[in-house]
């Protein structure tokens, strides 16, 4: 949303069109200016990393950053890095070794990190309108064995299904609106190409909304046979907060 500009990038010069007339307001900042709580989480240490928006073309500023968690775990891996080199150990990581401990095979999983805490969230505040936004890793695969990426997705798959039918059966499930979405699938390895079905999957991006019984939905109904995008999803969600 903040990238509805012209952006300079060390030599690149990145150029996204937005109308003049359009106002397009980072959505964290609607949030907090209506007094929600926010979360704002990556499945790895984006310090310093080239892949994402955020601090590079815009500043997050939410009141619960899980991120960090992961930047302190890959400085305790190799304490002699680069703070803005931190993303390469937790990406390179993500798949081969699946916990947070130096180990990386004991303690939490680091799937679960990031859902636990929105789950939390929900619990701790229940009379605060609360916005969350989680980007899972699972399908960034950096690691020569394809077979770590397709057990990390599988794996994944089973974290997020609690996640969901936690959500659903939550207090505050009557109204919180919960969307799904995916810009790719497996990229990475040999897995982007080791089966048809993921290379179909690595080009078809989808999302999914899910609403309360009560929401009206008429208008999401005429337009989920439509081509959509970023900038209608952005309208949607801004809409949807009072």
């Amino acid at each position: 949303e903040y990238g509805m500009r012209l952006q300079s990038i060390g030599p690149k010069l990145h150029t996204i069109y937005c109308s003049a007339n359009t106002s397009t307001p980072f959505i964290y900042d609607i949030a907090k200016r209506e007094g929600y709580i926010t979360l704002f989480s990556e499945e790895f240490c984006y310090t310093g990393s080239p892949w994402v928006l955020q601090d590079n073309i815009f500043t997050v500023e939410a009141d619960i950053m899980p991120h960090k968690i992961f930047c302190r775990l890959a400085s305790h891996i190799n304490p002699n890095i680069n703070k803005n080199d931190l993303f390469k150990v937790a990406v390179e990581s993500s798949a081969k070794y699946p916990c947070l401990s130096q180990s990386g095979f004991t303690g939490v999983e680091k799937q679960k990190v990031g859902l636990e805490l929105v789950k939390e969230m929900w619990d701790a505040y229940t009379d605060i309108p609360k916005l969350a936004y989680l980007n899972a890793i699972s399908a960034h695969s950096y690691d020569p064995d394809w077979s770590r990426t397709a057990l990390g997705a599988e794996a994944y798959d089973v974290h997020f299904s609690q996640f969901l039918s936690d959500m659903l059966h939550h207090d505050d499930a009557n109204n919180t609106i919960l969307i799904v979405r995916s810009d790719h699938g497996f990229q990475g390895s040999d897995t982007a190409t080791i089966d048809f079905s993921t290379q179909v999957e690595h080009r078809h991006p989808w999302t999914e909304i899910i609403v309360p019984n009560h929401f009206p939905i008429d208008r999401l109904i005429l337009n989920s046979a439509k081509t959509v995008t970023s900038f209608d999803l952005y309208k949607t969600i801004v809409s949807l907060i009072p």
